[in-house]
């Protein structure tokens, strides 16, 4: 095939179809990460509403530009079961994060004319989903990770309705199961939703049935990031692996694939497969390192990219910072736990099994 290079992008000066951002952050503050990280989204889409749903007190910083909605105001489904998860753990984070999904109806009711995407708060959203074809799609859509688990780094919903039956079918999914988790129960609900669901690809062999030959279909439709791009050039959350991070590592989709080369310009992130150069419209950033959500320091973002690329770079990296806050919240679980029979019992299971 021949090399296929992007045009240069103007995120002020793109065109494409309208669609309603959102982001969902249920917490006490926002982290400068995800504040910059909303940001920096805005000036890139300019032309597009952006929402964020949180019950955090609202941060200065936030640009006057974006809506910000408490999740109290909002009609959704507050008297779900509640999942059967350790509730010590990052403040009930799996909730939190179940509970988010549950916000795509109730926002997308609100702005009723135009497709919404649901942006993970460590998910750098770049100019190319503007043109992306998936905007074309009257589906559902989000990446796999897995046979049996899904990604919420991006969700995309074309219409009302199909939020709709988003919402009832991960409802439906909790009431069979409490000890879910969003990537599982998004993971189950695709095979459900059938031909209401498209995945979003991160590699071009996950095209959705795209011709063999349909270059240019590839290069409409694009690649998005579940995990395995964000794994691989940014790396692991170091506070849930006691400050030490680690880049350039597989996911199940990734895990016996070549991995493609980076390129980052005008803040738009592609890789090069086979000699074509494709977009990729978001990339997942676990390790939650400002550079991503900071456009003055595309140049550390640059050498992150050459380093994924390099095969001699060593992969591990530590922040102290990290460290002390994977160290705080395991002591609020152990010191909760010490005089609890129930604990014990299943620390001594855990490690006789």
């Amino acid at each position: 095939m021949h090399l296929v290079s992007l045009p240069h992008t103007n995120c002020s000066k793109m065109s494409g179809n309208l669609f309603t951002i959102l982001f969902v952050y249920l917490a006490k503050r926002l982290p400068t990460y995800f504040v910059d990280n909303l940001n920096s989204t805005k000036a890139r889409f300019p032309e597009n509403d952006l929402v964020l749903v949180t019950d955090a007190v609202v941060d200065s910083r936030l640009s006057n530009l974006i809506s910000i909605l408490h999740p109290d105001k909002l009609d959704w489904k507050s008297s779900r079961p509640e999942l059967s998860r350790d509730m010590r753990f990052w403040d009930g984070w799996w909730q939190k994060t179940f509970d988010r999904l549950l916000m795509i109806r109730p926002v997308h009711e609100l702005y009723p004319d135009v497709p919404l995407i649901q942006v993970e708060a460590d998910t750098v959203l770049f100019p190319s989903f503007a043109k992306s074809s998936i905007l074309n799609q009257k589906k559902v859509a989000y990446p796999l990770y897995s046979d049996r688990k899904a990604v919420a780094s991006l969700i995309f919903s074309s219409s009302i309705e199909n939020s709709r039956l988003l919402e009832q079918s991960l409802i439906e999914e909790l009431l069979a199961n409490q000890g879910t988790s969003d990537m599982y129960a998004l993971g189950s609900i695709a095979k459900k939703l059938g031909e209401s669901f498209i995945q979003l690809p991160e590699f071009p062999h996950q095209s959705n049935n795209l011709a063999k030959d349909s270059l240019n279909d590839l290069l409409e439709l694009g690649l998005f990031d579940g995990l395995s791009h964000g794994e691989w050039i940014c790396g692991r959350d170091p506070k849930a692996h006691w400050g030490l991070g680690r880049r350039k590592m597989r996911t199940p989709i990734s895990e016996n694939l070549e991995m493609p080369e980076y390129q980052f310009e005008n803040s738009q992130l592609t890789c090069r497969v086979n000699s074509i150069v494709l977009p990729i419209h978001n990339l997942h950033v676990h390790s939650k390192e400002l550079p991503f959500f900071r456009k003055e320091h595309e140049n550390a973002v640059h050498f992150l990219i050459t380093k994924a690329n390099s095969g001699n770079s060593s992969p591990w990296f530590f922040k102290f910072s990290a460290f002390l806050f994977c160290f705080h919240s395991k002591m609020k679980i152990w010191t909760s736990s010490i005089f609890s029979r129930a604990a014990w019992v299943r620390l001594i299971s855990n490690n006789n099994s």
